[in-house]
């Protein structure tokens, strides 16, 4: 197998690790936070995501987060963004790039967006649409690639 030359790793802990805490994180908070990994040397981080505040009531300050952090670097910031409208927060907010997502396991992706994997598929489109007309990279991820809480293993053929 040809392996690649280069890895690129891209920080998640300000978005994934922060949307799950059950007391909400002060925003000034999460701009300190995601200042200290930039002056520690990180080069790309998903700082936020723009979803639904009702569905994540943690991430509702995600423009604030994004407006406050220190800019003047080369760190790209990226956002999960779910669906159209999403996107349209996160180019209002300026951010460097966006994240589209679906989870190679059916059950997890009901669960996490309540969507299937097609109908979260088809919803690319809308988020790469803005993300174009604003001139916004746009990159895609698949959950549980390597296993799923409620599935278990998933075939490769499904990734």
């Amino acid at each position: 197998m040809d392996m690649p030359k280069s890895v690129l790793v891209s920080e998640v802990g300000p978005r994934d690790g922060l949307q799950a805490e059950p007391q909400f994180v002060p925003t000034a908070k999460k701009i300190e936070f995601i200042d200290a990994l930039i002056e520690a040397g990180v080069k790309r981080m998903e700082a936020t995501s723009f979803v639904s505040p009702r569905a994540v009531p943690q991430m509702a300050d995600a423009e604030d987060v994004i407006a406050g952090v220190n800019r003047d670097n080369d760190t790209v910031l990226s956002a999960l963004v779910p669906n159209k409208r999403g996107a349209l927060r996160a180019a209002e907010a300026s951010i460097d790039e966006m994240v589209v997502f679906a989870s190679a396991s059916e059950s997890h992706n009901r669960t996490n967006v309540n969507r299937s994997i097609d109908e979260s598929l088809l919803g690319f489109e809308d988020v790469a649409m803005v993300a174009n007309e604003a001139g916004i990279p746009v990159h895609g991820a698949i959950a549980c690639a390597f296993g799923c809480p409620f599935e278990g293993n998933v075939a490769i053929e499904q990734v």
